[in-house]
């Protein structure tokens, strides 16, 4: 009798057994740039006082070790490094999506891959390789969960994403097949995370445990300590007390054939708000510069969404830094007031002023899948949206935005991306150091350390 192998040991046994040699150069290529991405809007958060305190209740005590800090700080910890990390990579919500499961990978997946690189004594390729393997087990682990357990009120970056930092932190570690084995099963039965926390502060805070969540499962594994393997499949396990029963299991034959961050790839963020805000913020900046609008003669602006979009963003009328970044209103007035939409408007001054407030007042947000109507490939453009201005002479001008500047069939120019990368480090390093971080991440192949990318 042929005996099932389980999802979780297919994952593990191609995790052990792949090298950089067996990465194609433009899956490396595409990594590069997800890694610059993650790490610049890291940077970006580096001086944010939810990160200060974080460290005060968390590291305070952990003392000099191998493991950076965005802070610049050193600790013993690999577990906290990757708390730390990860809460400051998606403190802006400028990091990227995955819509395969619907996750935030990037932020999860270097701060777990660092703090075991740098553990373990390795260098700029062992974190590029576990950063790669990481991603494509988190993102095929997505496609075989489907995004109806994100649709159920998980919040996937988290329910997910501990695979992803368990596998990223294990293969730094060099976990052999066995242990890699036992870290996943454990990564299956501490998985976590709702949806509710959706525009709260302690949104970061989740995505930072998963990153330290999946650093303490590869330490476990690498104590060669044991698990139940029936953690995933088995009748009280992850895919049936998350996902209802659903797995198709079809897609981790792909592993190492189809690499995810190129083929259908990830979503990078043209604004620091949630994903589902880019498509509708998108057209109506285009709007507003192609007809050359006067905010004055605006009457209201309405934005038809899909379902996915109107679930995410929960607040038609933001007041706090973290409102705003899940409500379109905010989005759609930072665009009329000052015709962008930067991490310079994320600030509690700006979201509760008079006129942010009154521009809010003119943008409703509508529901409507029909909007999908109008696309050849629905699942390409799961956050459309449809925007319309009504002026006050009674005209009305429209834009369907399938999919925002930065989505996979879409993606954000280059000039762009070195734009987003300068404006988030330059918050808090010195010009001549944003050219060496971005110098060392680009070559970092050959990176033996990274104190130039940390250090203050």
């Amino acid at each position: 009798m042929t005996q099932c192998v389980s999802p979780l040991d297919k994952i593990a046994d191609w995790v052990v057994q792949t090298q950089l040699d067996d990465i194609p150069k433009a899956v490396i290529e595409r990594a590069i740039i997800h890694l610059m991405d993650g790490i610049s809007v890291a940077l970006a958060a580096s001086d944010d006082p939810s990160l200060g305190k974080a460290i005060k209740q968390f590291a305070t005590d952990d003392g000099d070790g191998p493991c950076s800090l965005v802070t610049g700080q050193r600790i013993s910890s690999p577990a906290l490094a990757a708390l730390i990390n990860a809460m400051a990579a998606h403190t802006y919500d400028y990091d990227d999506t995955s819509f395969l499961g619907i996750v935030h990978g990037t932020a999860v997946l270097w701060p777990a891959a660092m703090a075991m690189t740098q553990k373990h004594d390795g260098h700029g390729r062992d974190l590029l390789l576990a950063f790669i393997i990481g991603s494509e087990a988190l993102y095929c682990l997505g496609e075989c969960v489907g995004n109806d357990l994100y649709g159920k009120g998980w919040w996937a970056s988290a329910t997910l994403g501990i695979f992803g930092a368990t596998v990223a932190a294990g293969k730094s570690a060099r976990l052999n097949q066995i242990q890699m084995r036992m870290a996943l099963r454990l990564a299956a039965t501490h998985a976590f995370g709702v949806r509710s926390v959706f525009g709260a502060a302690s949104k970061p805070f989740m995505l930072g445990r998963t990153a330290q969540a999946g650093v303490e499962c590869a330490q476990f594994g690498l104590a060669d300590l044991s698990s139940p393997k029936d953690t995933f499949e088995g009748a009280a396990g992850f895919i049936e007390v998350y996902n209802r029963g659903y797995f198709d299991a079809a897609p981790l034959s792909t592993l190492g054939k189809q690499f995810r961050l190129v083929e259908p790839g990830v979503a990078i963020k043209l604004f620091p708000v949630c994903s589902a805000a880019q498509a509708g913020t998108e057209a109506v900046r285009e709007l507003i510069t192609t007809h050359e609008i006067d905010i004055e003669q605006i009457c209201k602006i309405d934005v038809r969404v899909t379902k996915l979009v109107a679930t995410q963003l929960r607040y038609a009328q933001a007041q706090t830094v973290e409102e705003a970044q899940f409500c379109l209103p905010f989005t759609v007035a930072c665009i009329l007031e000052r015709n962008q939409l930067s991490l310079d408007e994320l600030t509690a001054d700006f979201v509760t002023s008079e006129a942010i407030q009154t521009l809010m007042s003119k943008v409703s947000m509508i529901a409507d899948d029909t909007i999908l109507e109008q696309v050849t490939n629905p699942a390409m453009a799961l956050e459309a949206a449809h925007a319309y201005i009504t002026l006050k002479s009674g005209n009305v001008i429209d834009l369907f935005n399938p999919m925002a500047t930065g989505m996979p069939g879409k993606k954000i120019p280059p000039s762009v991306l070195d734009s987003k990368f300068s404006h988030c480090v330059e918050r808090t390093r010195e010009l001549h150091h944003v050219r060496m971080i971005m110098r060392d991440l680009m070559n970092i192949e050959t990176l033996e350390t990274f104190d130039t990318i940390f250090e203050i």
